[in-house]
């Protein structure tokens, strides 16, 4: 009961705080001239930004299809491509890591092993999001739009901060002593725990035992995920009318990724808004403009979305069962 409240309270706070910060943006832009922007959207670039969209889903979703296949289950790339479609499905409409749960619950359900998924989740998120928060910090210590130190510090701070929850957790020397202490202690007060956390330091373990020629080549497949989201920004950039930089690309695009792992607001609406608004007005773009370029970007997320709908409409209707696989150790 105290759990349901507590939840109930972070989704109202989180309500109330994009209701707060979308109203604040709208003093500042203008939204019937947002609405006209978005009127003379160029259908010749949007149309091939959603195809890359989805080609940069596949993309991920073959990543996490090596993952698990390393890991000893052999599931398929367009398997693994309807299970995140279906989390992209939830975050519309559920608060905070629900909407892996949902990725999560899918998985299980044919590996039979929910401490295998959600490793396999968390390390193909991590590569996913690590790289371009790391490069996007360094391109903007490069750029520096704004010529304050502050900017430097920041972004040489989140650099740092990323590649250090990445070792730190992949680091057999740093994470496994840590993780199978709190076992021990979490044993003593629930058994059930204490097996399920025995069971995630076991596959943590494996994952952490990946050769580096693994490591690397999923590393250059998050690596290409990230250059199509930049292709994808480019396109809806020149479908609305303006550009910038690529290098402002980059690391906005990193920040609307870091945004995305702090639960202000509801599906980082009225967040990325603000970034666009706030990054592009340094390069002369009209706040109308950013401001539409993130329902843009949003509008990306809508359209995974609608296949994930479809996907939990057949899993409702029994019109695809999970069979379960057996592992493969070989």
């Amino acid at each position: 009961m105290v759990n349901r409240q507590r939840k109930l309270l972070k989704f109202i706070l989180r309500l109330a705080a994009t209701i707060l910060i979308m109203t604040a943006l709208l003093h500042f832009v203008e939204f019937r001239q947002v609405i006209n922007v978005l009127a003379k959207t160029d259908l010749d670039w949007l149309l091939p930004a959603y195809v890359i969209v989805l080609v940069r889903k596949c993309v991920e979703s073959q990543q996490m299809s090596l993952i698990l296949r390393y890991l000893g289950y052999s599931i398929g790339w367009f398997r693994i491509f309807r299970a995140n479609a279906l989390a992209v499905f939830y975050s519309i409409f559920t608060p905070g890591a629900l909407a892996s749960v949902a990725k999560w619950a899918d998985l299980t359900a044919v590996t039979q092993s929910g401490a295998t998924v959600f490793n396999a989740i968390v390390y193909n998120r991590l590569l996913l999001d690590i790289q371009p928060i790391v490069v996007g910090a360094l391109v903007l210590l490069w750029e520096n739009p704004t010529g304050e130190p502050l900017l430097v510090i920041a972004a040489c701070s989140i650099a740092i901060l990323a590649l250090s929850v990445a070792f730190c957790l992949y680091s057999p020397r740093l994470s496994l002593p840590i993780l199978l202490k709190i076992q021990q202690l979490t044993s003593h007060v629930s058994k059930n725990i204490g097996i399920s956390l025995f069971k995630f330091v076991q596959e943590l373990s494996e994952v952490q035992a990946f050769p580096a020629s693994r490591h690397f080549g999923l590393s250059l497949i998050g690596l290409a995920a990230f250059l199509l989201g930049i292709c994808v920004r480019i396109a809806i950039m020149n479908a609305l009318g303006f550009q910038v930089p690529i290098t402002t690309i980059i690391w906005v695009e990193a920040t609307i990724i870091a945004t995305n792992h702090i639960p202000v607001t509801i599906n980082n609406f009225g967040v990325r808004e603000f970034v666009a608004v706030a990054a592009f007005g340094l390069y002369g773009v009209a706040s109308e403009q950013a401001f539409a370029y993130g329902l843009m970007v949003y509008s990306c997320t809508l359209l995974i979305a609608i296949i994930g709908g479809i996907h939990q409409l057949t899993l409702v209707f029994g019109l695809k069962q999970a069979r379960p696989i057996r592992r493969n150790r070989s």
